[in-house]
């Protein structure tokens, strides 16, 4: 109730619409993930067009990006959450105070073994470039901690799985 009464909470359902349910990639065979800004391109991402992990011809090149773009401009969020698929964890931006992350995952597992649920691990710095955790996290103009949370193992979970999958992660938006 608290969170509600004091807190602005954004959800978005869904960034990548057109390939939803058939690829990672969007419709312009992009990985979206890769697509950001900040380290575009330097660590684990593609210049070919039929990697999987193909950051596109350029940063925030995708209507997608520039629509988080103009979200994270719009409502400057202090806390950023990514829903994933196909992993487990959570990861948190490269550049994030590590002592901050440690004390925030601390937290979130303390609130999901209240409620009597298991918590994500591993508990990681983000690994690649242009990824959506680090960019609001890293951009001077933003400041904005950025989080993902792989919240199934499947590439595309079926539509059953959706409300699971968000109870399991209700501790993390709790605590962030």
């Amino acid at each position: 109730q608290w969170i509600m009464e004091h807190c602005r909470t954004l959800i978005i359902p869904i960034i990548n619409q057109d390939a939803y349910g058939i690829q990672r990639k969007n419709a312009h065979n992009v990985d979206l993930n890769r697509n950001f800004d900040f380290d575009w391109g330097l660590r684990d991402a593609s210049s070919n067009p039929t990697n999987w992990k193909y950051k596109g011809p350029n940063a925030e090149s995708e209507p997608e990006t520039k629509t988080m773009r103009k979200v994270w401009n719009d409502y400057m969020p202090k806390q950023c959450l990514d829903c994933h698929n196909y992993g487990s964890g959570i990861w948190y931006a490269r550049n994030m105070n590590s002592s901050y992350a440690a004390t925030v995952y601390s937290k979130y597992k303390l609130k999901a073994t209240e409620r009597g649920q298991s918590y994500y691990s591993p508990f990681s710095m983000c690994p690649g470039s242009g990824c959506f955790d680090c960019t609001p996290e890293n951009k001077s103009d933003l400041q904005i901690s950025g989080w993902s949370v792989e919240v199934h193992s499947q590439l595309f979970p079926v539509y059953s799985q959706v409300q699971p999958a968000f109870e399991r992660a209700l501790p993390l938006f709790i605590t962030l």
